[in-house]
């Protein structure tokens, strides 16, 4: 991300670079076991708000999933071209041999062998 933007303003940069997958390469996703829990924290954006905003809504989400400060990450985005903000859980662990990173609402697996 090269820039953040809020709605309605906007103003956000995103560069991807995205490589087809080889049809051979291509491996059905079999969960068969839990695997190691991982990693889970917050990231918390903000621009142009005032920070107890963000901290009512970490609030929330710290008391729902009974998590410690050590487990929010704040950004503040200056250069955004209006106000806004965004908390987002992620979380980070192995499920056999599938890494699953967890991003708000979107998923991807990776096969890491």
């Amino acid at each position: 991300m090269e820039r953040i933007g809020f709605y309605p303003a906007g103003g956000g940069v995103i560069f991807a670079e995205i490589q087809p997958l080889a049809r051979a390469d291509a491996k059905p996703l079999v969960l068969l076991e839990r695997g190691n829990p991982g990693h889970h924290y917050a990231i918390i954006r903000r621009a142009h708000l005032a920070a107890n905003i963000c901290d009512r809504e970490w609030d929330a989400m710290r008391r729902v999933l009974l998590w410690d400060s050590s487990q929010r990450r704040d950004f503040a985005h200056d250069e955004s071209a209006g106000p806004g903000n965004a908390v987002q859980k992620t979380s980070a662990g192995r499920l056999g041999n599938t890494q699953i990173r967890l991003r708000g609402a979107v998923e991807t697996y990776s096969d890491k062998h």
